[in-house]
């Protein structure tokens, strides 16, 4: 039994990112005060003009799309361990995700002439991508969940193969 462990970064905000996130926080914030005065209008709504409604509206939508710019942070703003066990019917994924409130385990087990499905992971928010390994289709992997063997590992090249070598094999119908 072979014992894999990799580990993703945390993700950075970078400015671009969060001013993105001012002006969609912004746009959602305005959308949602102008339209509270349209379908619940207080005492002052009723009295005010247009104008004025729509500019209290923007007053508001700005002011929390730049307290929402400055107080991002991304989802998974902590490290996420990947533990890969291979033995010799068998590989086990185990992916731990952490964020500032939660932590997730996934775990994904496929067997040795049982895999229907492995296909390539692009890399996104940080990581280097890899491969899916299911004892599924492609869709169901997709949607049901796939052991993911990283790219980042050293013996990737190596694992792969054996991956390939344990697929099941195609039937004809």
């Amino acid at each position: 039994m072979q014992t894999y462990e990799s580990q993703y970064l945390p993700l950075k905000s970078g400015l671009r990112i969060r001013i993105a996130v001012g002006f969609f926080a912004a746009t959602v914030y305005f959308a949602i005060w102008f339209g509270k005065g349209l379908i619940w209008p207080s005492e002052t709504d009723l009295n005010a003009s247009l104008a004025s409604r729509i500019s209290a509206a923007a007053i508001f939508g700005i002011a929390m799309g730049f307290f929402q710019g400055i107080f991002y942070r991304p989802p998974f703003s902590k490290p996420s361990n990947i533990r890969l066990t291979v033995d010799d019917e068998s590989i086990t994924s185990a992916i731990e995700l952490r964020s500032s409130l939660m932590k997730w385990k996934l775990r994904r087990t496929v067997r040795k002439g049982r895999i229907k499905s492995v296909f390539e992971v692009r890399g996104r928010f940080g990581s280097t991508g890899g491969i899916g390994v299911s004892e599924r289709r492609k869709f169901a992997a997709r949607v049901l969940g796939y052991a993911f063997i990283p790219r980042s590992l050293e013996n990737f090249d190596e694992l792969k193969q054996i991956v390939e070598s344990w697929r099941e094999p195609a039937s004809d119908s």
